[in-house]
């Protein structure tokens, strides 16, 4: 059996814009390729030395990987992390994110990260997962992104009529006339208009397809057709945004990849280390916190699906998942209230200025009305 880690990457499938309180932070999602890129390494299987800086805002750093504990499968806060929190299995604050071993066919736990917002949009969150060497062949890290700008394809066919006044509609009569006003898919310009392109607002283009667009224009006698053809030219993964987007080797269309080890007698132990939403210039608790009360809405036109949690894989020689531990990360409005283990969603205005609720998370951008609301977190 080989003594080092091989690393492989894998494509992670992914799936609107974060507008933070005044500050625009925009980055969605559509399609990852299939295939992914295999690359091999053999570092240190020495135990694992984690650094923690207190320097807040500081760019992702190289995951510190080395040879995993044989205490199990777990995720928990890295040692020297600064601010407050809680880390426990779902529902229960006494009971640590951890697989001690697999006395079932398998085990998959949910886990949670309880953050102060304030304390997270300043240090933000490094956590480190351990899978041990007698548990698993294979194990895989899984990082959290999401769609922010709507993805979708635009009109495949536009036809429209210009009268002998330059006036544009989507009918035209028998005697030059036009009507109907502007097709869908066309500017007022009549030069292609896509509602998913965001160019005009500093956003991307998540605008996907081709279109073939017909230009009648009336001669005095008749309509004279002229068809062309184009692509919206969208790029998807300029469109998503999460800590994934910032940390993870990309496929050649720009997706985050998984990252896979081979693990059995050596097991692997690494430390995630995400920017902070103060480095990105925005309070945005999602940019880090994952945490939503109820299942977000689906919408007919997402494209793809995300990867909603920080996931670690526990795989065997066949590819099957034999133990998955997700994590969350949830911000706390109030301060008082984490301390009592109360409300994390407390809203209203503060005494002395602002509100309560700093930072939106998912439970906000999903009380948000309207079925175009976006960023937005898919399955």
């Amino acid at each position: 059996m080989s003594s080092c880690i091989q690393k492989k990457n894998l494509v992670l499938t992914a799936a609107g814009p974060i507008l933070a309180l005044g500050l625009l932070f925009t980055i969605s999602t559509l399609i990852a390729c299939a295939g992914g890129v295999e690359t091999k390494s053999a570092p240190s299987l020495s135990a694992t030395t984690t650094t923690v800086s207190s320097t807040p805002g500081t760019t992702p750093t190289t995951p510190t990987t080395g040879a995993g504990a044989a205490s199990g499968m777990w995720m928990k806060v890295t040692t020297g992390q600064k601010g407050n929190f809680y880390e426990h299995l779902l529902g229960d604050y006494n009971t640590p994110c951890k697989i001690d071993s697999l006395s079932s066919a398998s085990v998959d736990l949910k886990c949670v990260i309880d953050v102060p917002e304030e304390d997270l949009f300043y240090w933000g969150m490094k956590f480190t997962w351990n899978v041990p060497p007698s548990m698993c062949t294979y194990a895989e890290f899984r990082p959290y992104y999401f769609e922010n700008w709507q993805v979708a394809y635009g009109p495949s066919t536009i036809t429209y009529y210009v009268d002998a006044a330059g006036a544009i509609g989507s009918a035209g009569g028998g005697g030059g006339t036009v009507s109907g006003g502007l097709p869908a898919g066309l500017g007022s310009d009549g030069n292609p208009s896509c509602a998913y392109n965001y160019t005009s607002q500093l956003g991307p283009n998540c605008c996907r397809g081709e279109y073939s667009i017909t230009k009648n224009v009336w001669s005095g006698t008749a309509w004279v057709a002229t068809t062309t053809k184009g692509a919206w030219g969208g790029k998807a993964s300029t469109c998503m945004a999460g800590p994934a987007m910032d940390t993870q080797t990309k496929t050649k269309d720009g997706f985050p990849m998984n990252d896979i080890y081979a693990v059995e007698g050596v097991g692997v132990q690494s430390t995630y280390s995400p920017p902070t939403p103060l480095s990105k210039l925005t309070n945005a608790s999602v940019l880090l916190a994952n945490y939503y009360t109820s299942p977000p809405s689906a919408y007919s036109n997402s494209l793809i699906k995300p990867t909603e949690s920080y996931q670690v894989l526990c795989i065997d020689p066949a590819g099957e998942v034999k133990a998955r531990i997700r994590l969350y990360i949830q911000d706390w409005n109030q301060y008082s209230e984490w301390q009592s283990k109360g409300d994390p969603n407390t809203i209203g205005v503060e005494p002395i200025e602002g509100n309560i609720n700093d930072s939106y998370d998912w439970d906000n951008y999903e009380a948000f009305s309207g079925s175009d609301k976006y960023p937005q977190l898919r399955f």
